[in-house]
C-alpha cells in the first residue's frame, strides 16, 4: 500500500519494514514531508542523519541533490578525501532546506562511521532531474515583422510584441503587431493582434535549447484606427525556429525567427503573401 505512494509523492523508492502483531503483517516508511536540496558545488560522501534515520550518498560536484526527508533537526557530515565537514541544520515540516558552500566546521571523520543502535540506514538514489522542456515556461518577446504585400503598398516593417507558454513539444500565445501606412491622403495606424499556435521537434543539450517547428495563427487587423476602424481577419501558416540558452536555471534567452505565409484578398483575387519576423526575449521556468 505505501510503496507506491511514496514513490508518487517523493520520486525515492521507499524502504520498507515488516513485523508482525497480533498475528497480523505490518509494513512502515519514513513520512517524508520535507525537502533537502544540496547545492551544486558541494561534492564528497554525504551522511545525513535526522532521527533515527541516516542517509548516504555520494554525490559529485555539478548536479544537484534533491532529498525527500523526515522533518526535524539534521546533522550534515561531508567527507572530502581526509578532510570532514559538520553542521546542524532544521529541516521544517513541509519545507524546502538548501545546503550550500556556507555554514560548515571541521569535524572528526571516524564520527561518520558510528550509527547509533537505534539509528536506521536509508539507501538513497539519484533521481535525474526531467529535463527543462518537460515543465511549463512563460515567455516574452518583441520583434520585429515585414510581409511583401506591406511593403508593396508603402507600408513600412511592423514592430510588435508576444506572450505565451511553452510546455515540451508545443507552444501557444498572443501577439500585437502595429505600423503605419504611407497614402497620398496621409498616414494611417494598423495594429494587429494575433492568437498562435506551434507544434514541432525539441532539443536540449546543457544550457542550449532549440525548437524547429511549425506554427498557425489567426488574428484580427484593425486598420486605419487613427480614423475610422475596418477590422478584418488574418491568418498565417508556416515555419519557425527557436534556440534559447539558459543563462540562470530559471531564466533563458530567446530568439524566434518565422519565415510563412498569409492568403489576402487583393483587388478581389486572393494572393498569398510571404510573411517573416523575428523576435529576441526572455523565458521563465515554472
Amino acid at each position: 500500500y505505501s510503496k507506491p505512494r511514496v514513490r508518487k509523492l517523493t520520486g525515492q523508492e521507499p524502504q520498507q519494514w515488516l513485523f508482525r502483531m497480533g498475528g497480523d503483517t505490518y509494513g512502515f516508511a519514513p513520512a517524508y514531508h520535507s525537502q533537502l536540496h544540496i547545492e551544486r558545488e558541494i561534492g564528497g560522501q554525504l551522511q545525513i542523519a535526522v532521527g533515527n534515520f541516516v542517509w548516504h550518498k555520494q554525490k559529485h560536484k555539478g548536479s544537484r541533490l534533491r532529498l525527500a526527508i523526515i522533518s526535524g533537526t539534521a546533522e550534515v557530515r561531508l567527507r572530502q578525501n581526509k578532510r570532514c565537514l559538520l553542521q546542524r541544520i532544521s529541516i521544517p515540516k513541509g519545507g524546502i532546506t538548501k545546503v550550500g558552500r556556507d555554514h560548515w566546521r571541521p569535524t572528526r571523520c571516524d564520527s561518520m562511521d558510528f550509527v547509533e543502535k537505534s539509528g536506521i540506514s536509508m539507501s538513497t538514489q539519484l533521481i535525474p532531474e526531467p529535463p527543462r522542456w518537460h515543465r511549463w515556461h512563460l515567455e516574452i518577446q518583441g520583434g520585429t515583422s515585414f510581409s511583401n504585400g506591406a511593403l508593396r503598398t508603402g507600408g513600412d516593417w511592423m514592430t510588435g510584441g508576444a506572450f505565451g507558454a511553452r510546455f515540451r513539444y508545443v507552444s501557444f500565445g498572443v501577439a500585437v503587431w502595429g505600423t503605419s501606412l504611407a497614402f497620398t491622403t496621409g498616414d494611417y495606424t494598423q495594429l494587429l493582434f494575433e492568437f498562435r499556435g506551434e507544434g514541432g521537434y525539441r532539443w536540449a543539450w546543457k544550457r542550449l535549447d532549440l525548437f524547429i517547428g511549425g506554427y498557425l495563427s489567426a488574428g484580427v487587423l484593425l486598420q486605419d484606427t487613427n480614423t475610422t476602424s475596418y477590422p478584418s481577419f488574418s491568418f498565417q501558416a508556416g515555419a519557425t525556429f527557436t534556440p534559447a540558452v539558459w543563462l540562470t536555471d530559471l531564466l533563458a534567452l530567446t530568439l524566434t525567427l518565422d519565415a510563412g505565409i498569409a492568403p489576402v484578398r487583393i483587388q478581389e483575387q486572393w494572393q498569398a503573401l510571404g510573411v517573416f519576423s523575428a523576435r529576441i526575449g526572455l523565458r521563465f521556468q515554472l
